[in-house]
């Protein structure tokens, strides 16, 4: 487990001896928590309370200043309760029930989420996990806190949607933001795909966005929205867009083409159409 600094230039480990972590910090005190994806590797899933310096008894990722002894989790939870763990979240908030400013952790086998207890008057350091009520139908892995309110909640994704006007997008989908999606995907067509994928990279505010062939498999209205979509993306993103179609590239500030392993510099939409009409460019 590494934590890296805000200016990227330095790097330190944490905390060594995971099998593959999903990690869960608090907002507000930084404590970090973490659980195994690790399928059936073991007959249990872990939940770890992480120590700055901990070693937690993965040989395989110990490093050469680990010691033998390794930290035992906060909790083991069998397997016949949850087969494969999907993260840990600091709920901060009080609209979650019993999960009201806690530990949650969140199962991707059952699937579910669990508060999780922790015992810290002792010398050693215990906990115990209560399922959460509720019927999920597909595993619970939008795990994050919403900065705006603390929560688990839907409210503030869709307001961070409609104010990046990817609402429209969302709206595409049967069910919205509830739409069932399985371990698989098998339940989403090939175009619902790509929207996901471009809604998740809008979100970001990326520094860089490449875009390759993002509208082979939507229909025409989508490819408008996405269109809009990409206008209101901050000035600071710069936008790579790979195409076959000059319309999916007529706002670009710069065309090349790209044929045979030659890069050709066209610049504005203008010239590129004129290299194409007088055959120096083979479409």
């Amino acid at each position: 487990m590494l934590e890296i600094s805000a200016d990227g230039r330095s790097i330190r480990a944490i905390a060594t001896g995971l099998r593959e972590p999903n990690i869960g910090g608090d907002p507000r005190t930084g404590r970090l928590a973490s659980s195994d994806q690790q399928g059936n590797f073991v007959p249990a899933t872990p939940v770890y309370l992480i120590r700055k310096g901990g070693y937690y008894n993965v040989t395989p990722t110990a490093h050469g200043a680990d010691t033998t002894k390794g930290l035992p989790p906060l909790v083991w939870i069998p397997h016949e309760v949850d087969a494969s763990g999907a993260g840990e979240v600091w709920v901060t908030d009080r609209r979650l029930g019993m999960g009201n400013d806690a530990l949650v952790h969140l199962s991707y086998a059952r699937p579910g989420p669990f508060r999780v207890y922790v015992d810290s008057t002792r010398s050693a350091v215990q906990g115990a996990t209560v399922a959460l009520p509720g019927t999920y139908a597909t595993p619970t892995l939008k795990g994050r806190v919403n900065t705006r309110d603390g929560g688990l909640s839907n409210e503030a994704l869709t307001k961070r949607l409609e104010d990046a006007g990817l609402s429209g997008l969302v709206a595409r989908f049967d069910k919205g933001l509830d739409t069932p999606v399985s371990s698989s995907g098998d339940a989403m067509s090939l175009g619902q795909k790509q929207l996901v994928a471009f809604i998740r990279a809008a979100l970001r505010d990326p520094e860089l966005l490449i875009l390759d062939e993002a509208t082979a498999n939507i229909d025409t209205v989508t490819e408008q929205l996405l269109d809009d979509i990409l206008a209101k993306l901050p000035p600071t993103t710069t936008r790579v867009i790979i195409a076959h179609r000059l319309n999916t590239i007529s706002n670009a500030d710069a065309i090349f083409f790209v044929n045979g392993g030659t890069v050709t510099s066209a610049g504005s939409m203008e010239h590129a159409v004129d290299m194409l009409l007088h055959g120096a460019m083979a479409s």
